[in-house]
């Protein structure tokens, strides 16, 4: 899959440089070629007329930057053309002032041109010689609009470098003129640029806020191109943080809009990325597809990134099927490539890719040498995710070499760096809370109308989707919201030691702090009841049927507390018996059709522990209610509840027909919460089959009561 930074090659097409934005402003999308071509007529004739310099000399810049897509080397010579007529003119002792202005700025828009195209053959040091030269060109004429677009300009070349500082610096330059002069289409453009450098710096919430940022922009200003790159890039983080649907979701709307304007690149990036998706369902045909197109759309358009990231991912699907030569083949390929260019995050991908090719063939001691050039260059750039990555190579190398005090170390390199990631996970939370659930709406809304204009026949699919998608967000915000409140008491408890005279005042709140939770809860049911007979879809009536019991479930542990008045803890016992029998109820069973059996020690857990306990409890219930005792004449549900060697073991079994397999391979939100509320406990989750499906909870971190 395309990585943030290598999709920012797609912003490059669009932001190469200013001066012939107005050649553009009148071409839409589905005549795109046909303006296009009129375009490069008119142009043709302003040169063949022998006109002014200085209209010749945008002419040829105008010509180079339509034609640089499909033909770098006509794009230099082009510019070479317009930085010759500069040159001579700014000899020129009768000069006016303007005149001199104008020259100045076409002789920097062409430096930048042309430095644009030695990167691209791969000499960065020529690159930074024109960049620079032209950035200090259009600083004497002093133009901030032109100076911001050749700030950003330098700041990609320095990310090519590896000098990732040097990057940012001059990113923020360009960030705040464009804000000072109120460029909006260049600002969104920074914020983009800046949105990918944090990513992989792994500031993925700041990285959002950045990115949603810039998209809000260009959707007010209807910058269909940008709006596109940035949901492409949208849908690669949220892929890299396990949320596969908003995905794929992300990728198709992107898709969608590249299409529609003939945006060839932005095409080829999203048929890779949907390829990875597949490729990782181990869909490999599906995958293949998907990587063949993009490889043959860049080769047409000349998109090098492109050919060198679908060679690498072809690689893949073959070593997968376990064509190793063949593979190891296109991994060289690739890497060739990405040396040609100077791409340091591909050739890191691709080294890795010949070493682990090459360890199973068992030339260790090559396998070894492409991890240690990995490894170095990720130290450089600086990149968290591919040191991990050559790490994780290098220590197994290193094991198989017998050099085990090395392979110790890479490993324990490995390992902090896989913390580092995984502490990106840990901040879903904080990423959702910084999207804001109003924005999310409105994106919700505005892609669904997008949506409807291309395909009106999904329109209501798509609305039922939103309703779904604002529930979830509903219910994440209930969690948050009980969170706190339970935070707030544990304060009130510590202020009740050294308040001895206020016992009685903050008994009587915390009961009605529970009261209150309690019943916002059931008005939150009672809400989700609502909406549920206004829903035909039983996918969405499924759901909100789920909800409504996950509310119930939390409901139940306020009410109990707030019945009992000491907050001594929850009776577990009493718990489970009350929330299974209402879950029956809830799905039309008759308990007494049930052969219900309890083991359940006595046992007053704190609220902390009850909730995902109660939510673990709930999820697994259900999931036998719906899915276990079809045509099971006498169906049998039991439960247990022990405390065993400091830990705590919950049990849930059924006689019920469940397939194991199909349960582990599961990627339902139910099965999700289960996991999720597992992993908070600090608890381990696991499942068998005897007569029906058993499931087993072993939970290290819990608070008991004293009754």
């Amino acid at each position: 899959m395309y990585s943030a930074d290598d999709i920012y090659i797609i912003m490059k097409y669009f932001y190469l440089l200013t001066i012939p934005i107005f050649l553009f402003q009148s071409m839409y999308a589905q005549d795109f070629q046909v303006q296009q071509q009129l375009v490069i007529d008119s142009l043709s004739q302003i040169i063949r007329a022998d006109r002014s310099d200085t209209t010749n000399a945008n002419a040829y810049l105008g010509l180079s930057e339509i034609l640089y897509v499909n033909n770098l080397d006509t794009m230099k010579i082009l510019c070479e053309k317009a930085k010759a007529i500069a040159e001579v003119n700014l000899q020129k002792s009768s000069l006016t002032p303007p005149e001199t202005k104008a020259f100045k700025v076409i002789l920097s828009q062409s430096l930048t041109n042309i430095g644009y195209y030695y990167g691209e053959i791969g000499d960065l040091e020529k690159q930074e010689e024109m960049y620079l030269k032209g950035l200090d060109l259009i600083k004497e004429v002093g133009k901030k609009i032109d100076i911001a677009a050749t700030l950003n300009n330098v700041g990609y070349l320095y990310g090519q470098l590896g000098e990732i500082e040097k990057q940012k610096k001059y990113y923020l330059e360009s960030l705040n003129i464009r804000k000072e002069i109120e460029d909006e289409e260049g600002t969104a453009l920074s914020l983009y640029n800046l949105g990918l450098l944090l990513y992989n710096q792994g500031d993925i919430t700041l990285a959002l806020d950045h990115l949603f940022e810039a998209l809000k922009i260009q959707e007010k200003i209807d910058k269909k191109d940008d709006i596109a790159s940035t949901l492409n890039s949208l849908g690669y983080i949220y892929g890299q943080q396990g949320e596969i649907e908003k995905q794929r979701d992300f990728y198709l709307k992107s898709l969608v809009i590249s299409e529609e304007t003939n945006n060839k690149p932005g095409v080829a990036i999203i048929y890779n990325n949907l390829g990875s998706i597949y490729k990782e369902q181990n869909e490999y045909d599906r995958a293949l597809e998907y990587f063949n197109n993009c490889l043959s759309l860049s080769e047409e358009i000349g998109l090098i990134r492109g050919v060198s990231n679908s060679l690498n991912n072809i690689g893949t699907i073959y070593e997968a099927q376990g064509k190793i030569p063949v593979a190891l083949e296109y991994f060289r390929r690739s890497l060739q490539i990405r040396e040609d260019i100077n791409d340091h995050v591909g050739i890191i991908n691709s080294l890795l890719s010949v070493g682990r090719i090459l360890f199973k063939q068992g030339e260790v001691k090559k396998a070894n040498n492409r991890a240690l050039e990995a490894l170095e260059l990720s130290k450089k750039i600086g990149f968290t995710d591919e040191i991990k990555l050559s790490a994780d190579l290098l220590q197994k190398t290193y094991k198989s070499m017998g050099k085990y005090k090395e392979g110790w170390e890479a490993y324990e390199l490995h390992i902090n760096m896989r913390d580092s990631v995984n502490n990106i996970e840990t901040q879903k939370t904080a990423i959702e809370q910084s999207l804001k659930y109003e924005f999310e709406k409105k994106e919700a809304l505005a892609a669904a109308a997008r949506e409807k204009e291309v395909v009106l026949a999904k329109a209501e699919s798509n609305r039922q989707k939103i309703i779904i998608w604002s529930v979830s967000i509903g219910l994440l915000l209930i969690v948050i919201f009980s969170l706190i409140i339970y935070n707030r008491l544990k304060v009130t408890r510590k202020q009740k030691i050294l308040i001895e005279k206020k016992n009685k005042e903050n008994e009587l709140l915390l009961g009605e702090i529970h009261h209150r939770v309690k019943n916002n809860l059931q008005v939150i049911s009672s809400l989700l009841s609502l909406q549920e007979a206004n829903i035909t879809d039983e996918t969405a009536k499924a759901a909100i049927l789920d909800g409504k019991e996950r509310v119930h479930s939390m409901g139940l542990i306020h009410k109990m507390l707030y019945q009992q008045n000491d907050f001594s803890g929850i009776d577990m016992g009493e718990y489970i018996k009350t929330l299974v029998t209402g879950l029956l109820d809830s799905f039309g069973k008759n308990p007494d059709q049930f052969e219900l059996n309890y083991d359940i020690e006595d046992i007053h857990l704190d609220v902390d522990t009850a909730i995902p306990l109660g939510l673990i409890l709930n999820e697994l219930v259900v999931n036998s209610l719906k899915h276990a005792f079809q045509s099971i004449e006498n169906p049998k549900i039991g439960l247990k509840l022990h405390e065993r060697n400091n830990k705590l073991i919950l049990e849930i079994s059924d006689n019920g027909k469940g397939d194991l397999g199909k349960v582990e391979s599961s990627t339902s939100f139910g099965m999700k919460l289960v996991k999720s509320f597992c992993r908070q406990l600090n608890g381990k989750f696991s499942m068998e089959q005897m007569d029906g499906l058993s499931s087993k909870v072993v939970i290290n971190d819990y608070k008991m009561m004293s009754v």
